[in-house]
């Protein structure tokens, strides 16, 4: 059973250069510019490790030699009157294919004897979760046996709902007609903690996750807004619903726990359609959630790369890596990981005049510098994520500046 990644010998799209990245099993965070080829990069790393688990015998070396040296054999032995002389042929060329590839990439990993079973997922960029809203919902027994053995080309987002019902019905009845109060309870605590997920994810901590016995649906309740169903999320929480529900339900039809499951997940792109406050917590959340999970992650964002202190961060532009920037400010991450990029002329004069301020922040410009973020604040939505990060920083500093003036008077 493939459980994580050791080190990772891999070719750099559109360069002769080459990565060598030691995890030990540690998440890892890929940026770098747009077009520098990080969805390659880690497809190539998915690949060959779904082919490894698809096709072993493709990826021993020595195995893959010793056929070669039959195929010549039968080959020159046979001659071109052979009627398996093309075949011997175009295997002899894939084979020597598949070992130049073997020689081009190579990954170490971490396997556990004994187990048969491999989680190994790719989350793509454009991700939105599949959750169907259910119809005529199995008994609970029978959809675990259904979907017990189902396998990792299969999306587990899409049967989330179907068994939250069935549980939701499994509890009841264990409550009306077998008097199994325990049992009702320890499905309960099932769901509050998913309830409790929910509230994370959408950070709001008011969150209801309740259930409609009519309409045989669950929907999300939040203070102020309509209620609204797993059909209806926005684009970021539909994208991040698609891993978590997915995992929930491996973890379920498994028979495992959270803190159990084990395997390599891959996500293009983390911070995909997020808000700033939540790119800073969902690689940190999936961590925490899914301890035994190594997340190999790629982003945009300098949040994303600051969430976590257990994982590698590399830069694919200049195959440069580094073990743990949480304690680095954002400024820092955006000059020297991210480059500032130039927006409009009115936006960039700004913000270079709130970057001299907070440089030499002090009483009598502090108001100013106030004054410049709230006028910045109707331009919150249009702006990239490096401006955002870059004002948020600024805030981090004034309040930073009051506190210690506070604390001197």
């Amino acid at each position: 059973m493939l459980t994580s990644i050791n080190e990772i010998y891999a070719p750099i799209p559109y360069t002769n250069k080459t990565a060598n990245l030691l995890l030990d099993g540690k998440n890892l965070i890929i940026t770098g510019g747009n077009g520098c080829g990080k969805t390659s990069f880690i497809r190539s790393i998915y690949d060959f490790l779904k082919n490894k688990i698809d096709r072993p015998n493709d990826h021993n070396i020595n195995n893959l030699y010793n056929t070669l040296e039959s195929y010549k054999y039968h080959l020159n032995n046979g001659g071109r009157d052979d009627v398996n002389y093309n075949f011997y042929s175009e295997e002899i060329k894939n084979i020597e294919l598949k070992i130049e590839q073997l020689k081009a990439i190579r990954i170490e990993t971490k396997e556990k004897e004994g187990e048969t079973r491999s989680l190994l997922r790719f989350h793509k960029a454009l991700r939105e979760a599949s959750i169907t809203s259910p119809i005529a919902v199995p008994r609970l027994s029978a959809l675990i046996n259904e979907k017990s053995h189902f396998s990792n080309e299969v999306d587990g987002d899409d049967f989330f709902e179907n068994y939250l019902v069935s549980l939701k019905t499994a509890q009841s009845y264990a409550i009306s007609f077998d008097n199994d109060h325990k049992k009702a309870q320890r499905i309960q605590k099932w769901f509050d903690k998913i309830e409790t997920d929910m509230q994370e994810l959408f950070e709001d901590k008011n969150l209801l996750l309740t259930f409609d016995s009519n309409e045989g649906k669950f929907y999300l309740n939040q203070d102020g807004k309509d209620k609204f169903t797993f059909q209806t999320l926005s684009s970021g929480h539909s994208s991040i619903l698609r891993i978590y529900a997915d995992l929930i339900m491996r973890v379920e039809m498994w028979g495992l726990t959270p803190d159990s499951i084990e395997g390599i997940i891959f996500i293009d792109e983390i911070d995909a359609h997020l808000h700033v406050s939540l790119q800073k917590q969902i690689l940190r959340f999936f961590s925490h959630s899914f301890p035994k999970v190594q997340f190999i992650v790629t982003t945009h964002s300098p949040f994303v790369v600051t969430s976590v202190t257990n994982a590698i961060i590399y830069d694919l532009s200049t195959n440069t890596k580094i073990s743990d920037v949480s304690s680095y400010s954002y400024g820092i991450i955006l000059q020297e990981l991210f480059g500032v990029s130039p927006i409009s002329k009115v936006l960039s004069d700004k913000l270079e005049q709130l970057q001299d301020i907070i440089d030499n922040i002090n009483n009598n410009n502090i108001e100013t510098a106030n004054n410049i973020i709230q006028s910045l604040a109707p331009l919150d939505e249009s702006m990239d994520i490096h401006a955002s990060a870059f004002i948020d920083y600024a805030k981090m500093q004034i309040l930073k500046y009051k506190k210690a003036n506070s604390q001197e008077k």
